[in-house]
């Protein structure tokens, strides 16, 4: 369950160093600030699915722990995907 913590704590950090971004959701920043978005809405996502898989692995579930396990490595994809998107968007 400790593993599981921590994945949130990445979560809640997150979270508090993007605040201004997320609160303002109506100003365009920079030029690729939706796809700037996406991309911490996708890290969001990855920590939440890494600690599920904290709290499935605690309770021996093995069915979900490889469908969260799956899941996981997409998220990850989806992550460095969001963030090709958002770097070419930016630079132009």
């Amino acid at each position: 369950m400790a593993y599981s913590v921590i994945a949130l704590l990445a979560v809640i950090i997150h979270v508090i160093i993007n605040f201004d971004f997320f609160h303002r959701r109506g100003e365009r920043m920079f030029p690729a600030a939706r796809d700037y978005r996406l991309f911490l809405f996708s890290v969001i996502i990855y920590h939440v699915i890494d600690a599920l898989w904290g709290v499935f692995h605690a309770q021996r579930w093995s069915l979900l722990l490889y469908s969260d396990t799956v899941l996981y490595f997409a998220a990850m994809a989806l992550s460095v995907l969001l963030w090709a998107r958002f770097v070419l968007h930016y630079l132009g």
